[in-house]
């Protein structure tokens, strides 16, 4: 009489090892804003990637959408004599 439990057992873990584990995704830590300059200066070149998408989502969306011309020209228009003086005067 052939041993029926013991090719379950083989047919089973064959399946399983086959198949290999089922993919678990890492928790991605939620982004939390600096306290401190201290807490700016310890975070991770991630961890501030991570903080400034967050912070500049709007303008990243509008970037990839529209490109970056029309957002620049946008945020030029809107600064004021000063501003733009000093901003002409870095860039020549």
């Amino acid at each position: 009489m052939p041993d029926v439990r013991a090719r379950v057992a083989a047919i089973e873990l064959l399946l399983r090892e086959s198949l290999g584990r089922a993919p678990q995704a890492e928790e991605t830590p939620a982004v939390r804003m600096p306290e401190s300059a201290a807490a700016i200066a310890s975070m991770s070149w991630r961890d501030m990637q991570q903080l400034a998408a967050t912070l500049f989502i709007d303008e990243l969306v509008t970037v990839q959408r529209d490109g970056g011309e029309t957002l620049l020209r946008e945020r030029v228009a809107g600064l004021g004599d000063e501003k733009r003086r000093v901003l002409r005067e870095a860039l020549a």
